[in-house]
């Protein structure tokens, strides 16, 4: 573990240990207690100090995480109520290390491919300006074709930078983060769009395994989707199951989910087994995201790689025009 930062992989050995003493018959206080000793990460250290405190008096631990929420996002702290209320705690927190786990493996292999291309991208931009303060050409006695590729070739790469930095943060919190527009952007909107969904199917089984009734579920699996409107319009299916209609119905009404997350709720509703069939189904999700991804990677090396090489290309070519001129001269 990180001594100064809290990574994913800090959370994910936290909930699997805690897993394991709720497991043990060990209580909640003691249980962040011992955690507290053997964690690294002085953040997390004192976070779980605090929670041993807190739970200590009754306090629940959604509640009492709910004073952290940069270290405890909203998905982590909906799973710990509804796993509190089946008393499930065990098996909910191993499934959402798992999750984690996947998420950052996921990220850690695209950010591992992408950062040489932004390495590569930072320093032709760095070449041209050098070049430029060189005084070796200027961009007054460019001919107007350099201009154009420069400025072309500038342009691929500010999209492919700004691309790749989206890809490897993009998560459950994304429109938190970059706003509803982030929702918009080719191939990385629909990233987003299928991780929200992703955990919104995560959450709605582990409510759903815990015995909740389909309202309360539907609430807090659209809280923790990560998504503010998403969640608002998820939120419009409640009445509608109120009023007696299946989740299946109600959620495919809002037009806001995809039809594969509706038709799994709803052969889980007809086969009376929900949280099974939504859990498996997420493993799928987490393999649609990762193919995805691939792919989005893919375009994103592409386009890095044309401005990479456009200008080198373009530099090399003017400098060799500019001194044969010289030397003609």
């Amino acid at each position: 573990m990180s001594l100064f930062i809290i990574s994913a992989v800090d959370l994910a050995v936290t909930y699997r240990a805690l897993a394991a003493l709720y497991g043990a018959g060990v209580g909640p206080s003691k249980a962040f207690s011992f955690l507290e000793e053997d964690t690294k990460s002085l953040p997390l250290k004192s976070a779980l100090k605090r929670l041993s405190e807190r739970t200590a008096d009754g306090t629940a631990v959604s509640e009492a995480m709910a004073e952290f929420p940069n270290i405890f996002p909203t998905l982590h702290r909906t799973v710990f109520a509804a796993a509190e209320a089946s008393g499930m705690m065990a098996d909910a927190l191993t499934s959402l290390a798992e999750m984690v786990e996947q998420d950052f493996a996921l990220k850690e292999s695209v950010r591992k491919e992408i950062r040489p291309i932004k390495i590569n991208l930072v320093a032709v931009c760095l070449l041209v300006i050098l070049v430029m303060a060189l005084g070796i050409w200027h961009w007054e006695a460019l001919p107007l074709w350099a201009r154009l590729m420069l400025a072309g070739f500038s342009l691929i790469g500010c999209v492919a930078f700004i691309a790749a930095t989206l890809l490897v943060q993009v998560n459950n919190e994304a429109e938190e983060r970059y706003g509803e527009k982030i929702k918009k952007v080719p191939l990385i909107g629909k990233l987003a769009i299928m991780i929200s969904e992703s955990h919104f199917t995560h959450v709605l089984a582990v409510c759903h395994a815990a015995g909740m009734q389909p309202v309360r579920s539907i609430g807090l699996a659209a809280d923790a989707c990560g998504s503010n409107s998403l969640k608002a319009k998820l939120m419009g299916a409640i009445p509608m199951v109120r009023d007696g209609k299946t989740m299946a119905e109600s959620l495919q009404r809002m037009d806001c989910l995809s039809n594969y997350v509706i038709s799994v709720v709803r052969v889980g509703e007809e086969a009376g087994k929900v949280s099974e069939v939504l859990l498996r189904s997420q493993k799928q999700q987490n393999s649609l995201i990762a193919e995805y991804m691939h792919t989005t990677k893919t375009y994103v090396s592409l386009l890095a790689n044309v401005a990479v090489w456009g200008l080198g290309g373009t530099v090399v070519l003017i400098c060799y025009l500019v001194f044969n001129m010289s030397e003609m001269l």
